[in-house]
């Protein structure tokens, strides 16, 4: 009887868990600071957080966005497709 395996195991998976065997459990503390400094381990209140902060960073690049367009010269449709 001939079987060919359809399903192959990659290599760096079982690389990796070889290693992640080797180094046994691993606690993991997930605990984020507040807006009052104060320690945050919910994970409910870590997303929020999280969340908050990403916002806030796209809110200031999207300003940052808006004032380099305001300083860029209005080009014709001609100019655009001289460029092309």
């Amino acid at each position: 009887m001939n079987l060919k395996l359809t399903v192959r195991p990659k290599i760096s998976d079982l690389c990796r868990s070889v290693s992640d065997f080797k180094k046994g459990y691993q606690h993991r503390n997930n605990i984020v600071k507040d807006e009052k400094s104060g320690l945050v381990a919910d994970i409910y209140s870590i997303l929020s957080k999280w969340r908050n902060h990403f916002c806030q960073v796209n809110d200031v690049r999207q300003t940052e966005v808006h004032k380099a367009e305001s300083l860029l010269p209005e080009l014709s449709a001609l100019e655009i497709l001289d460029g092309c």
